[in-house]
């Protein structure tokens, strides 16, 4: 009975390791994502996120972005990166947006997975 508690608490140890620690990021991080990607969307304004991740230890967000080209029409979900710099309490955050992938989704799914900051 000892043997099978001490299996069960290291299997569940083993897991809550392996899982990332990452939280969703907040309104404010959300509204300084959005005005860090203005001058790369055509229509900041109509900009869509869903499954933003920010994993606090590195400081990295990962998440989907969806907004209107230059034609009017939404593009469909694409990934992006960006930084987020935590600023003093009070503060909106400081965001550097990295990239947007319109032309290689692979790349930044790819690097988001890696980082565990996506929402599988």
């Amino acid at each position: 009975m000892k043997r099978l508690l001490m299996a069960m608490t290291l299997l569940i140890s083993t897991a809550a390791i392996a899982q990332a620690v990452h939280r969703n990021a907040t309104p404010k991080e959300l509204a300084a994502i959005k005005e860090g990607m203005a001058t790369m969307l055509k229509d900041a304004d109509s900009a869509k996120f869903r499954n933003v991740f920010v994993d606090d230890k590195t400081g990295m967000a990962c998440g989907m972005v969806n907004a209107k080209n230059g034609m009017g029409g939404y593009t469909g979900f694409t990934y992006f990166m960006a930084t987020v710099w935590p600023m003093p309490k009070g503060s909106p955050p400081n965001i550097g947006v990295l990239g947007i992938d319109a032309d290689d989704e692979t790349s930044w799914q790819q690097q988001c997975e890696e980082k565990r900051l996506t929402a599988r």
